[in-house]
């Protein structure tokens, strides 16, 4: 049951938020490592449960593992490839798994160290796991946040607006990368690369339409409380991108008159890749009209 419940959650996992890890592998990289000490903290007080909630308890840290294992090894891959700069993946590889090992080796010698000392002090033990997790979590903390990424996903993109709404000024690649926020959304208001079968109303169909025969590359409607941002096929990473910033500009009608193009010209110049689209689509286009 407790194998079982892993692999399923395994399963469940990478076909549910397999393409989030690319685009937010900051944020992922931190849920794996606190989650990962969620599982360890579980699996040192299941001896303390009834016999009936053992095996519950073992699924759960079961599963919270597998997650670990799909997030930090995809998120370890998007950080690395963003790490070799000389396009050297095989050589950072290789040395980050010397430093994996050289970490585990000292962790080896503190334990063979500590435990004979609080080995007659079993009231030590839960004292001393929580500061070191603690520890644990405030230095994946600061390691993810050392990250630059010069592409823009959704959490970066609204730091940079935010801060330019408000003083008009652009964030740097540094600045902007130091306040990305970590924090998960139940739902964004933003709905990208819709499919058609969302346009219901006549209005909404005549306004693809328009759009499909004018080949604009997205099309934007305001809905009570959701902006759709629907693409063409014939949109690249910038048109997408520039979409995306139309759509966060369109929910405050204070922000209409921003320009999104003069906008991403100025990223460029602030260090910004504007050409690679760090943010997730639902996965649907629409067709425009082509002259034969």
């Amino acid at each position: 049951m407790r194998d079982g419940t892993g692999m399923v959650g395994r399963i469940l996992f990478a076909a549910r938020c397999g393409t989030k890890l690319d685009y937010d592998c900051k944020k992922w990289r931190l849920f794996a490592d606190i989650l990962n000490d969620v599982a360890m903290f579980m699996e040192i007080i299941t001896p303390r449960f009834s016999r009936e909630l053992t095996l519950p308890v073992l699924c759960l840290a079961s599963l919270s593992r597998s997650i670990v294992g799909v997030a930090g090894g995809a998120t370890k891959a998007a950080v690395a490839q963003h790490q070799a700069k000389n396009h050297n993946m095989a050589d950072l590889s290789a040395k980050d798994g010397s430093q994996e090992t050289m970490v585990n080796l000292l962790a080896l010698l503190v334990n063979l160290w500590m435990l004979p000392r609080i080995a007659n002090y079993p009231d030590l033990v839960m004292p001393l796991f929580c500061v070191l997790t603690l520890l644990h979590i405030f230095a994946n903390y600061k390691a993810v946040s050392s990250l630059e990424f010069t592409s823009l996903n959704e959490a970066r993109l609204r730091a940079v607006l935010q801060e330019f709404l408000a003083s008009g000024q652009l964030l740097s690649v540094e600045e902007g990368n130091l306040r990305e926020s970590f924090g998960f959304t139940l739902r964004s208001e933003i709905r990208f690369g819709l499919s058609l079968s969302n346009l219901k109303t006549e209005e909404d169909l005549e306004k693809m339409s328009a759009a499909i025969k004018l080949k604009k590359k997205y099309l934007i409607l305001l809905k009570p409380g959701q902006v759709w941002v629907f693409l063409s096929t014939h949109s690249g990473s910038r048109d997408a991108l520039q979409g995306f910033l139309t759509g966060l500009l369109s929910m405050n009608p204070g922000w209409s008159k921003v320009d999104p193009s003069t906008i991403l010209e100025k990223l460029e110049i602030k260090g910004w890749c504007t050409d690679r689209l760090a943010i997730q689509t639902e996965g649907f286009t629409f067709s425009t009209f082509t002259e034969t």
